[in-house]
Order: structure tokens, then C-alpha cells, then sequence
């Protein structure tokens, strides 16, 4: 591998890093959107206050778009990754493959990733919200 070449290889790493912390900045934001809404909800049910329809409305549209974040943002990441491991096909013979390896798609492939964890999350919390809303509409 070149100058050049390990140069572009730790800058790629570097914007794949960091798309990596706004993805958890993103996750963070949303769930901490998503706890001040339930609270607000359970505080309602514990005044009898009627609650308003665009809380409902609000939390699952802001979940729904946690989700799509959380699936543009695994396409960036595997994108960097991709090419990451483009830029490994230069490297000597002897330097350890990251992205690469045969052990990294494995992991991508069979582990349990930080993105199932999220999708999972962020659905959940979206089916929530709409199960949340069913109940007001035949509750009231």
C-alpha cells in the first residue's frame, strides 16, 4: 500500500468512525424523544386528562423516521466498509485484513449487531405509539 493509499485508507476510516458516532448521537436523541413522550402520556393517564391526538401522531411519525435513520445510516456504514475493504486489496500480503476478513462478515452476518438492536428498538417504539393511538381512538 501507498502513502497515498494508507492516507485515503485512514481518512475513510476516520468519516466511517464518525458516521458511526452521529448514528449513536441520532439513537440517543431519539430515544430521549421518545422517553419525555411516554412519560408525558403516562403523566396524563395518571391526571385523567384527555390526551392530545397529535402526541400520538407525533411519537409514531418520529419513530417511523428513527427507523428509516437507522437504515440510511447502516447503508452509509456499510458503504464506508465497503470501501474500507476495497482499499485492503492493496495492502501487503502479511497486514491484517479488517474489513476484509472472513471474521468481519461473519460478524456482520451472524452477530448481534448494534443495528438489529436499534431497528429493533426504534420499530418497537413505533408500534408502540400506535398501539397508544388505537387505544385513544376506542377508548374515548
Amino acid at each position: 500500500m501507498t502513502e497515498d493509499q494508507r492516507v485515503l485508507y485512514d481518512n475513510v476510516g476516520e468519516i466511517r468512525n464518525t458516521d458511526i458516532i452521529v448514528r449513536w448521537s441520532i439513537a440517543s436523541i431519539f430515544l430521549t424523544l421518545h422517553s419525555v413522550g411516554l412519560t408525558f402520556v403516562a403523566t396524563q393517564f395518571i391526571a385523567g386528562k384527555p390526551i392530545l391526538i397529535g402526541v400520538y401522531v407525533g411519537g409514531a411519525l418520529l419513530g417511523l423516521m428513527w427507523f428509516f435513520l437507522n437504515t440510511r445510516m447502516r447503508q452509509w456504514t456499510s458503504y464506508w466498509n465497503s470501501r474500507l475493504e476495497a482499499l485492503e486489496e492493496f495492502a501487503d500480503p502479511q497486514d491484517i485484513r479488517v474489513f476484509g476478513g472472513d471474521e468481519f462478515h461473519q460478524l456482520l452476518i451472524y452477530g448481534a449487531s448494534t443495528h438489529r438492536i436499534l431497528m429493533i428498538l426504534s420499530g418497537s417504539v413505533s408500534l408502540g405509539w400506535f398501539i397508544l393511538f388505537e387505544y385513544f381512538l376506542f377508548t374515548t
